[in-house]
Order: C-alpha cells, then sequence, then structure tokens
C-alpha cells in the first residue's frame, strides 16, 4: 500500500501546478468558472478515479480469492480496503492543496512525500499512532476483522506487522471506540 501512496503522491502533485504551468488551466479559468470550483473539480474527478479503480480491484480480488480457496472472509476484506480507501482519499485532498501551494510539481510531490513520510515517523510514537492513522502503515497486512455482533463500537483486528521479521507489531488488538 505504500507504493500506491506515492504513486498518489506522484500523480497528485501536478493535478493543479501541471496545468497551470502548461497553460491548460487558463482555459478553464476564463471561461465563468471560478477557482474554487476548478480546484474542487479537479479533487471530485481524482477522488472518483480512485473509488472506481479501488471497486473494480477489490471485486476482481474477491472474485479470483473466491475461485481459489474455499473460505473467503470477504466482509473483513472489504472494510480493510474501505479503511485504506479513506485514507487515499484523505491523502488526494491534502496532494491537491499541495499542488495548489506550489507552483513546480516537484515542490508538490516534494511536500506530498514530507507528509507520506511525517506520518509513517510518526507512527514510531505510541501516542501518535494510538489515536491516528498514522499506526495503520505500521500494521502491515490484516488478517482478520471483526466487529463484535452485540456491539459495533468494538473491534478486533489481526495485525501481521513486517511478515519477515521478529517485530512488536504483530498481534490482535481491540479498539472500544
Amino acid at each position: 500500500s505504500q507504493i500506491v501512496m506515492i504513486a498518489l503522491v506522484i500523480a497528485g502533485a501536478g493535478s493543479v501546478s501541471g496545468e497551470r504551468s502548461s497553460g491548460t488551466a487558463i482555459l478553464a479559468l476564463t471561461k465563468p468558472l471560478s477557482r474554487p470550483a476548478f480546484i474542487l473539480a479537479k479533487v471530485i474527478s481524482q477522488q472518483l478515479l480512485l473509488i472506481v479503480s479501488t471497486v473494480l480491484g477489490t471485486i476482481v480480488t474477491i472474485a479470483v480469492t473466491a475461485a481459489l480457496f474455499d473460505r473467503l472472509p470477504v466482509r473483513a476484506f472489504v472494510i480493510a480496503v474501505a479503511l485504506w480507501l479513506a485514507f487515499a482519499l484523505s491523502f488526494i485532498a491534502v496532494m491537491t492543496l499541495c499542488s495548489v501551494l506550489f507552483r513546480s510539481r516537484g515542490g508538490a510531490a516534494g511536500a506530498g512525500l514530507f507528509v507520506l513520510f511525517s506520518a509513517l515517523i510518526a507512527s514510531a510514537f505510541p501516542l501518535i499512532a494510538q489515536w491516528t492513522f498514522a499506526g495503520l502503515p505500521r500494521a502491515g497486512q490484516i488478517g482478520g476483522l471483526i466487529i463484535h455482533p452485540r456491539n459495533p463500537d468494538v473491534v478486533l483486528v489481526a495485525a501481521i506487522g513486517n511478515a519477515f521479521a521478529p517485530n512488536r507489531d504483530r498481534g490482535v488488538y481491540r479498539t472500544t471506540d
């Protein structure tokens, strides 16, 4: 998922600054279109593209997994994908903001990578990792997710962490909020 997030940084870096430097933004802005409407259209179009491609990828993944294996934890997989999608959608908004603030694509990409890597570094601090999305990148692959049948505020997550080395992040986590 980190490779995909870096790809989102690179793709989002030029969403506004690239069109501004190539001159295509001025064509849209000379029409009766405001700057906020232009930026909002960019965010919505990128988020729709991400949603559609994630949904299609999830459907294909579920179909292939169902064809190869007997038991399929579809609900847990869909919840994990939805959590990742929420993080990625918010990151598209951050990247569009970086693209508006910086004139060059490189500057916007650098700012986006700074935000992404800051979140990864922040996940090393337990208090930050406990209350923000910053702890998610270290969780690695999610082996299972169970929502309590009578209390939907209680969720158990089986996190693998780094699958190829011993680590502190492997285990079962419980949240009550």
